[in-house]
């Protein structure tokens, strides 16, 4: 008798049931902390942006039952309401982990479920680190199969691909068996939304487009435990996410579950030291190792050429009135031109290059002009396996300073030292912390396998 083939979602759902702890390999588990570390600074680095406020006291409004914590503020809520706030909160700097083939920002609605759900069942280290880390797998792998260009169809990957690793995650941290788990995913799909419009105008809609997939992953799986029902299909049916998500049926499923188990794509995925576009930091890295190693002053700058991939350039320049001449913090993330300024004036591209006081620096706004840019064809052909880009720096004496990076600082292949990253996360959320709740938030991170409750460090966070 033939074997049922199984579906994308079932080969899932099995992968992520079967897979403990102690199956995952070191490295996975040791890259899960640094992906946790780095998300907790995230959240606690944008608890005072007007977006985070905004939702925090509609979740003051809303109440809940106390089941989990809004990071930064000790507000109990539920499990749901939780996620929602850490998520939309750990997104609004723009400094949360990028993946750059599936190109998304996978941490920011993963680690948010785990961690609500896990406070409220009462979870150990151990089992954060296995949620989180089969959670990001999920996310990326389905991210991966758009093969980097659903971006063009208009969605918003981390939005989209976001809710199935929430669910993944809240449903291994809930135990749910293989075919829960797989309800949750098919659950999940219904509420699978992200436009790349939610930026327009420079709206905060992007950093809910983190929020939404995280509170709507965890309410999949709880959907899921108590009986409810979702496509196993979800993925490679007729009229399924697959599809129905691509740019021009541009995609591969078998990147969803080729190699699982075995290739842990989430090792892949990129921390940002920049807080801004992920598209971004190469430009600013070729700018700042030009304007620190090179004897040029700002006002001696003539023009400014930037090369990188369509998908780089379009993203960063159109429309094109928002990006030379930014009005918000967002269209200030999301522009080339003012991005280069920034960093060749200010020799920095930190949280404090993206305020609303820094985008009416007149200093930066006279350089934005003499920003130029163009697609480069070797660039185009590296995207997505490698965000290339390069700068060039002429000067009004006719002297030429050029710089090339094809893995900008945070790739794997240029990656942030344990050291940079704590940095990081004190720059971030360590004028909110004191000193010893920040160092015993390292200590217990870095030995996370070893904290009997989750609920152990989240109480540091406040």
């Amino acid at each position: 008798m033939e074997q049922k083939k199984l579906t994308l979602a079932e080969l899932i759902g099995n992968f992520v049931c079967r897979t403990s702890y102690d199956e995952l390999p070191e490295n996975v588990r040791y890259y899960t902390k640094y992906l946790i570390l780095d998300h907790l600074g995230c959240v606690l680095g944008a608890k005072e942006l007007p977006s985070s406020k905004i939702v925090v006291d509609l979740i003051k409004y809303l109440g809940g039952t106390e089941q989990a914590t809004v990071l930064g503020h000790g507000l109990k809520t539920s499990m749901q309401n939780a996620a929602l706030a850490n998520a939309t909160m750990g997104h609004g700097l723009e400094m949360d982990d990028d993946h750059r083939v599936a190109c998304m920002h996978p941490g920011v609605p993963v680690i948010p479920a785990a961690l609500a759900v896990g406070e409220n069942y009462n979870r150990d280290g151990k089992a954060l680190i296995e949620s989180v880390a089969l959670g990001l797998e999920a996310m990326i792998r389905i991210g991966e199969a758009f093969l980097g260009v659903s971006y063009r169809q208009g969605f918003h990957p981390t939005g989209t691909c976001g809710v199935f690793g929430a669910a993944v995650a809240a449903g291994k941290m809930m135990g749910l068996n293989a075919e829960k788990l797989v309800n949750a995913i098919g659950i999940a799909g219904s509420q699978a939304a992200g436009l790349r419009e939610a930026r327009a105008q420079g709206t905060f809609g992007k950093r809910l487009q983190a929020g939404h997939p995280s509170m709507c992953g965890v309410l999949s799986a709880l959907l899921a435990e108590r009986g409810f029902t979702g496509p196993a299909t979800i993925f490679e049916g007729d009229y399924g996410f697959l599809r129905a998500y691509s740019y021009k049926d541009t995609y591969d499923g078998s990147r969803i579950s080729q190699g699982l188990g075995t290739k842990w794509e989430m090792l892949d995925t990129s921390i940002k030291v920049h807080a801004c576009c992920r598209w971004t930091a190469p430009f600013i890295d070729c700018t700042l190792d030009i304007m620190r190693n090179q004897p040029i002053k700002v006002e001696e700058i003539e023009e400014i050429f930037a090369r990188s991939s369509s998908m780089a350039i379009q993203a960063l320049t159109d429309p094109v009135e928002r990006k030379v001449r930014p009005t918000t913090v967002v269209d200030a993330q999301f522009s080339l031109p003012y991005g280069v300024a920034a960093a060749a004036v200010r020799k920095k591209g930190f949280v404090e290059e993206f305020t609303e006081e820094s985008i009416r620096d007149p200093n930066i706004l006279s350089v934005i002009p003499k920003v130029k840019w163009e697609v480069d064809p070797e660039d185009e052909k590296n995207y997505p396996d490698c965000y290339s880009a390069s700068v060039t720096i002429k000067t009004k004496r006719g002297k030429e300073y050029k710089s090339r990076v094809m893995f900008p600082k945070g790739d794997p292949e240029n990656p942030v030292t344990r050291e940079e990253l704590e940095d990081k996360f004190r720059n971030l959320g360590g004028k909110y912390l004191s000193k010893k709740k920040t160092d015993d938030l390292f200590t217990r991170i870095w030995k996370l396998e070893n904290l009997g409750s989750i609920t152990e460090f989240t109480k540091l966070l406040y």
